[in-house]
């Protein structure tokens, strides 16, 4: 049989591909079995009982919405960093991350992060993207978030800084106009 010039290229490109697909699904399996992966449940299983610490937090001190009251929840283990032990993941309107340390009893709460995205869009290098603002406090640095509250805003308000800029360190003083303007109440 013979070959045309070009369709071995193909077939090889072809193979690679394919070869390459099959290597990034093992290394995601096997990323997602040493990390322990996360277990989906419902709000209100038992299974939360353990992150019970979550709801003696003052959200709004924070600015952070009320914790849903159902819904899914993702439970994933501890960080590979040991930045915490383990994190619970809430999606609805908003998104949030609560991070919690282990004390032998049950799990402390350590900070969240809860992420709201707005209705308007921006043009930046990248594409096309909603604003968003996101708010965030941590009794300790964690995965390169510092201690404290740390609130940033991204999109076309201008803020501190004009046109589409992240607007760092920004205060609730600041930010509740626009959540209240999306339809977010604390």
């Amino acid at each position: 049989m013979q070959t045309v010039p070009g369709e071995r290229h193909e077939a090889t490109a072809s193979l690679a591909a394919v070869l390459t697909f099959a290597a990034l699904s093992i290394a995601f399996v096997l990323l997602i079995s040493v990390t322990g992966c996360m277990r989906r449940t419902q709000i209100g299983d038992p299974a939360l009982q353990p992150f019970e610490s979550m709801y003696s937090i003052d959200r709004a001190k924070y600015g952070f919405t009320p914790l849903p009251k159902s819904g899914v929840v993702y439970i994933e283990g501890r960080s590979l960093h040991g930045d915490y032990d383990a994190m619970l993941h809430f999606q609805g309107n908003s998104y949030r991350t609560i991070a919690f340390r282990w004390d032998g009893k049950v799990y402390q709460w350590l900070g969240e992060q809860e992420n709201f995205e707005g209705p308007r869009e921006y043009e930046t290098p990248d594409g096309r993207f909603h604003e968003w603002i996101s708010i965030a406090y941590y009794d300790e640095a964690i995965f390169g978030e510092p201690k404290g509250a740390m609130i940033i805003y991204r999109g076309p308000e201008p803020m501190r800084m004009p046109g589409p800029e992240t607007n760092w360190s920004l205060t609730l003083a600041e930010v509740k106009p626009l959540l209240r303007k999306w339809g977010f109440r604390q």
